[in-house]
């Protein structure tokens, strides 16, 4: 939070990171609390997020829909409403994120498949025969 109060008040270069990062411990605050009040932070600091290039906006959007398609994830293994704040987590984010493709193969197949497709692209990845 104190970096987003800073870049209003201070000029200074390009931080390459999302400064959406808020409420990450272990607290008492449940997870749909949070992702309120990340929503309020990219509504109350809008003007900043569009002084700074759009994947700075979007991976702060993609950090959100997977907090809440893992938190729904939590409460119901099948939850079709989980699976598309997957979804939306990674058509935002920049990069393909391995977390949030490894969540959506997990709902999706369950995780012994899952588990049996990672050990095999492990061993292909490191037998070289994969990039």
């Amino acid at each position: 939070m104190l970096k987003i109060e800073l870049a209003q008040v201070t000029d200074f270069g390009f931080v390459n990171e999302c400064l959406i990062i808020r409420g990450e411990g272990e607290d008492s605050v449940d997870v749909e609390s949070k992702v309120t009040a990340w929503k309020q932070i990219l509504s109350d600091y809008k003007n900043l997020y569009n002084e700074s290039p759009d994947f700075v906006y979007n991976q702060a959007l993609a950090n959100i829909y997977y907090k809440k398609g893992s938190n729904l994830l939590k409460t119901n293994f099948w939850s079709i409403k989980a699976r598309m704040f997957l979804l939306y987590s990674l058509y935002f984010s920049p990069t393909i994120d391995k977390k949030i493709l490894s969540a959506l193969l997990r709902s999706t197949v369950g995780y012994k498949l899952h588990n049996v497709i990672s050990s095999m692209v492990k061993r292909l990845s490191m037998s070289g025969k994969m990039n």
